[in-house]
């Protein structure tokens, strides 16, 4: 798995820099109903200033929990974009 830092990099490249737009990603964990935790969820989302005007899966009609934690592939997507451009 690659490091979101270098993702998150290459998409700030693409901002304008006068414009304070910041890439995020956050993990939550998924609790069984025994408590444990063995996936966790991701949350990428786009802030200008402080305010959030892009987030996902948040935005997006998703997949169930479980099915989109084991099959997350925006970063993947995100990374072919980049590197097409």
């Amino acid at each position: 798995m690659k490091r979101f830092s270098k993702l998150k990099k290459q998409i700030e490249s693409l901002f304008e820099p006068s414009l304070k737009l910041e890439f995020c990603c956050n993990a939550y964990p998924m609790k069984t109903k025994t408590g444990y935790a063995h996936n966790s969820i991701p949350r990428f989302y786009v802030k200008l200033n402080k305010d959030i005007i892009w987030d996902y899966p948040k935005d997006f009609k998703s997949e169930p929990y479980h099915e989109y934690a084991e099959n997350n592939g925006i970063s993947s997507l995100v990374r072919e974009y980049i590197v097409s451009k």
